[in-house]
């Protein structure tokens, strides 16, 4: 986007507020020395008020090489208890009111200011003369106004914000540094297009408004938190660098709630993951299934396999992760446990992207129609899944007990009220029940024979 800009005027810093004292015509003032003025002479009969108040106004020519000294100006005239005012036109006068004693100091101070500015100082040489310039605010700079400021005060400018422009004031150098920094900005953030953006937010994101409302910020861009959306103002580029920050916590976010051993170099959306003998994963599993299984040691465990179904996962830890924002002070309470499938293959409950384990199928139990998973592998082995090759099947899974209810509820179609889960013991038959299809994930395929 291109930009028109006035040009360059030599002057000091930004003019403040004030109510000028009359002053007389004059238009010569580049060949003028100081000049005392009064409020009133001999003839009028004023000079013994005069010298009883010891009270006088001096009109003093700034010379050009102290234009860019105003702020120390004024606090010189501070300093002595004087009152000054500033030429508006061009700002080439100051106007002095206060004592006599006082005024001798001030022109004694710009006589020394302008000797010392007359000599080839390198900081002088280094930053160059004082210099206003006026720059129109496009949207994009009006935008990105938190920004500009911050560039302003570590470049030691000084900057007034009009409506429909932006007034830069300081040395020359450090005024071209900053527009370079403004065209840099329009060039990184779209030419200043700016749109207004619907972001959703996931269960995942809201753990982190704070980070999210700072990188904002950080971007230049507006935002507005809702429930379920952040809506945002600005530049498309910076409202897609927001997008991709805000998947990047998503993404860690989940990656804390995932399996331990989930693959996420695997891209694919269901992928069943052999598992190597002799690895700890493999013992994760092989385990508990042996040693809660009647007659174990004759058992033979032909294959473990990782089932990685994008999806049902996702939908898991979603759950996972609203629960624990919903009670943060409770045990997340997540279990691996045993679950066989009987005349359905496996596959139906892996391999299936809306729910995996569906209550829909689920047959009424002893403690009602849900989901049921075993502590113990012996339970769940009388209800594996045969396969043609005489060979046996069932799940380990990832289930989110959380809260359990103990005792024996056969009517149940869901949780008691504030629990997550039934649970039921004896007899070496501990198992939970869930009520809902995405509180378990089918984890791992057992695959064994001999039992």
């Amino acid at each position: 986007m291109s930009q028109n800009y006035t040009e360059e005027t030599k002057t000091g810093f930004p003019p403040s507020k004030q109510v000028d004292p009359i002053i007389p015509e004059d238009d010569d003032l580049e060949n003028q020395e100081y000049e005392q003025l009064s409020y009133g002479n001999s003839e009028d009969g004023n000079d013994y008020e005069q010298e009883a108040w010891g009270f006088t106004q001096k009109e003093v020519v700034i010379p050009s090489l102290l234009a860019g000294f105003r702020p120390e100006m004024e606090a010189k005239a501070k300093s002595l208890s004087l009152t000054c005012y500033f030429h508006e036109t061009g700002s080439k006068k100051i106007i002095l009111m206060g004592e006599g004693h006082a005024l001798d100091s001030f022109s004694t101070y710009m006589e020394t200011m302008a000797q010392l500015m007359e000599k080839p100082l390198m900081g002088k040489l280094a930053l160059g003369e004082f210099t206003q310039k006026e720059i129109p605010l496009t949207p994009s700079f009006k935008h990105f106004k938190p920004l500009i400021e911050k560039a302003c005060e570590t470049m030691e400018l000084v900057m007034e914000h009009g409506q429909t422009k932006l007034i830069v004031y300081g040395y020359d150098r450090r005024i071209k540094e900053l527009m370079a920094f403004l065209h840099e900005k329009e060039g990184e953030y779209g030419q200043g297009q700016l749109i207004d953006q619907e972001i959703n937010i996931s269960t995942f994101h809201r753990r982190y408004v704070k980070e999210i409302e700072a990188k904002a910020f950080e971007l230049g861009l507006k935002n507005d938190f809702g429930y379920d959306m952040i809506y945002v103002r600005g530049p498309r580029k910076p409202v897609d660098q927001l997008i991709l920050y805000m998947m990047g916590l998503e993404t860690q976010a989940k990656k804390a709630l995932f399996p331990q051993y989930w693959d996420f170099n695997d891209n694919n959306p269901l992928s069943l993951i052999n598992i190597p003998p002799n690895t700890p994963e493999f013992q994760l599993v092989a385990k508990p299934f042996v040693e809660t299984l009647r007659g174990g040691g004759n058992v033979r465990i032909n294959f473990i396999q990782r089932i990685q179904n994008k999806y049902l996962m996702d939908q898991f830890i979603t759950i996972i992760n609203k629960k624990t924002e919903e009670k943060p002070n409770e045990p997340l309470n997540r279990m691996l446990l045993f679950h066989g499938t009987r005349l359905n293959h496996p596959d139906k409950i892996y391999a299936n992207f809306d729910t995996g384990f569906d209550l829909q199928y689920a047959a009424y139990g002893s403690y009602g129609k849900g989901l049921y998973f075993a502590k113990n592998a012996s339970y769940s082995n009388g209800y594996a899944y045969v396969t043609k090759n005489q060979s046996k099947q069932i799940f380990l899974a990832d289930v989110f007990v959380g809260k359990h209810f103990q005792g024996n509820m056969t009517s149940r179609v869901k949780a008691p009220e504030g629990y997550d889960s039934m649970y039921a013991a004896g007899q070496g038959q501990d198992f939970y029940i869930v009520y809902h299809n995405f509180y378990s994930y089918p984890l791992y395929l057992i695959d064994y024979s001999g039992a």
